[in-house]
């Protein structure tokens, strides 16, 4: 147990002895400015000289410069590394952690296994976003072009039903808003200008929302750690007037749960909008519910979502819900593919 603070103080050793050599150094060398500059002043420099040549060719201090030189050039060495694998990093993420949220759902087993099991994928899923967290936002930006947040907020500006008022003032939201599977805060950082009222942002991984909180300070108004579904099943009834999820649904089967829970907690002319994968109905397994399931699992165990899903979501609420806009985007890049998806802007309808 003693062996760590020896360490730490090993390793603090080198700077400080450069840090402290320098200062002598610049001591040494303002004396020599301040002499004259007569042959009177020649011996003192001399030796003011030597002084300096000492300290800068000292064992020590020399052995500590080459260390901190050779840090320094692995640090550089490795953000060079970082920048190049940003694309096979968040790819990994993705998959590892698509593959750990459904596992459960390819085993069932008897009710209390089956709780135990979920806590296990919910924590391992919250791992891999942890560990990721740092370097997910230039992963997916740089190195795989991931433009769904300007995708969706331009279609939600664009045609979200909203009042004209709000409409000339590029107003989204006045009441409360929800950013759910925030992540870092890529969609929060496009909401908050068009946002009156609060910003709430949840995630499952706490290091992407310390990222968020601390990268983009200020955007949201409140960050808590939840897993979505059970995030929105909290709110209030008709607290928010705006529910946003942006490359959330990759990780969700049915979207049964995600959508009453958001309609539950939308006003009347509240806006849900989400980004999904998308297949076409006949890659569904057994077409739409309740004969099949309306969506696919991938090979990269991310699952896409029919545009016809997506109506019948709105179909089996009985009128209490509209689809304002469904239009397919490019996502992101999977390798040398674009992946194609669905933007869709749904609306609570106003009573009368």
């Amino acid at each position: 147990m003693s062996s760590s603070p020896q360490a730490t103080c090993t390793e603090d050793a080198a700077p400080d002895h450069i840090s402290h050599v320098n200062e002598q150094l610049a001591q040494l060398r303002e004396q020599i400015a301040a002499l004259g500059v007569g042959k009177e002043s020649k011996r003192d420099r001399q030796k003011l000289n030597q002084a300096i040549y000492k300290l800068e060719l000292g064992d020590e201090y020399v052995a500590a410069v080459k260390e901190r030189d050779a840090a320094t050039k692995s640090e550089a060495a490795a953000a060079t590394l970082v920048a190049e694998a940003a694309a096979a990093a968040a790819r990994a993420l993705e998959d590892a952690a698509a593959a750990a949220a459904i596992a459960l759902l390819r085993h069932p087993t008897p009710a209390r296994d089956k709780l135990e099991l979920e806590q296990h994928y919910r924590q391992q899923v919250e791992a891999l976003f942890d560990e990721y967290a740092d370097h997910f936002e230039q992963a997916l930006c740089e190195g795989l072009r991931y433009r769904t947040p300007d995708h969706l907020y331009a279609m939600h500006l664009e045609r979200s039903g909203r009042t004209p008022t709000d409409i000339a003032e590029g107003i989204l939201s006045r009441m409360a808003a929800v950013d759910f599977g925030c992540g870092t805060g890529l969609m929060g950082v496009q909401l908050r200008v068009a946002c009156c009222g609060r910003l709430i942002g949840c995630d499952l991984s706490r290091g992407m929302l310390k990222v968020a909180a601390t990268r983009h300070k200020g955007v949201y108004d409140e960050l808590v750690a939840s897993d979505a579904i059970s995030f929105l099943r909290k709110l209030s009834p008709g607290s928010a007037d705006l529910i946003v999820g942006c490359d959330v649904c990759v990780y969700l089967r049915s979207l049964e749960p995600m959508f009453a829970a958001a309609e539950a907690a939308l006003c009347e002319g509240g806006v849900l909008a989400f980004s999904t994968e998308s297949c076409t109905l006949e890659e569904a397994s057994g077409g739409l519910p309740p004969n099949g399931d309306g969506f696919v699992e991938r090979p990269s165990e991310r699952i896409a979502h029919s545009p016809e899903y997506l109506h019948w979501l709105v179909a089996s609420r009985g009128g209490t819900m509209e689809m304002v806009s469904l239009a397919e985007v490019d996502l992101r890049m999977d390798g040398a593919r674009m992946i194609r998806g669905n933007i869709a802007i749904m609306a609570k309808r106003r009573a009368g």
